[in-house]
């Protein structure tokens, strides 16, 4: 079902799964005004057949057909979206679904999505039944890029695979699965389990980010590359084999890596980095 926004003056804006509404440039859709917030609202859809509009804590309120939402609000054919002096009205081609509301996780991840685009991370809802309930537009970008084989309607098989070998494991010491790819990489964790859903939290790390943490701690390159993977909770001899590189090798950099940190351990060095990433 095709589905847009169409400003008054004419202008065709299409949906995908979220479309993020606000006066930032990074927005899904820019809007002008004093009274339009940075993120302001957020239009979001479920497997493409329903759609919602929900107000993201803006200051002014989000209006729908002159009735300012409290809730999300499900929208239907012809009805106007009003964010401060602008006016939106919602399309849908084709047979509509009765109007339903949004369910309470799908809700608590929709507010979050636009704060979570713009430190660059990317969620996923996975259900009891394995499938993606709810998938953020910059998670669905890089799972594309990752997984090209992967079917859209589904969670990529390796992450699947990786879950089950995880599903004892609390969320907070579950190691996150890494999927390189040229000069990048894609960092998958488990953020929250319960009620038979998987919140999955992505991240994608390159070498211009390494490097400027590497300048922000005073480490070289080669220091900064142990760190990283120590970081990420491998052992001495587990970054040796990825760095191609002795264990001795390693154990020396990461000495190196705690006088110039004034540490004296890996559980010091995690909350200096921390630190230095501003978690």
């Amino acid at each position: 079902m095709k589905v847009w926004l169409k400003d008054t003056e004419g202008k065709r804006h299409d949906l995908g799964a979220s479309c993020v509404l606000g006066r930032m440039p990074d927005c899904s859709i820019q809007l002008s005004g004093s009274k339009v917030s940075r993120r302001h609202a957020l239009v979001h859809s479920m497997g493409g057949v329903q759609h919602w509009v929900v107000d993201l804590g803006s200051t002014n309120g989000v209006l729908v057909n002159g009735h300012c939402i409290q809730q999300p609000q499900a929208l239907r054919h012809g009805d106007e979206i009003r964010i401060g002096d602008n006016r939106l009205v919602f399309h849908a081609e084709g047979p509509q679904p009765e109007a339903l509301d949004m369910p309470e996780s799908l809700l608590k991840t929709a507010r979050a999505e636009a704060e979570l685009n713009e430190l660059n991370y990317g969620i996923v809802v996975v259900g009891a039944s394995e499938r993606p309930q709810f998938i953020t537009a910059r998670a669905r970008e890089w799972l594309v890029v990752y997984f090209p084989q992967a079917r859209h309607d589904s969670l990529p098989d390796e992450i699947l695979r990786w879950l089950k070998q995880r599903a004892r494991t609390p969320a907070g010491a579950c190691p996150p699965l890494i999927v390189a790819q040229a000069n990048r990489r894609l960092l998958v964790r488990v953020t929250e389990r319960g009620g038979g859903e998987v919140i999955l939290t992505l991240t994608e790390e390159s070498p211009a980010s390494l490097k400027a943490l590497g300048e922000r701690l005073g480490l070289t390159e080669r220091e900064t590359e142990v760190l990283h993977w120590v970081v990420e909770g491998k052992s001495n001899s587990d970054t040796a084999l990825i760095l191609n590189i002795s264990v001795r090798t390693v154990d020396k950099h990461l000495q190196n890596v705690f006088t110039k940190l004034g540490v004296e351990n890996r559980g010091a060095a995690l909350r200096v980095v921390m630190y230095a990433l501003g978690r």
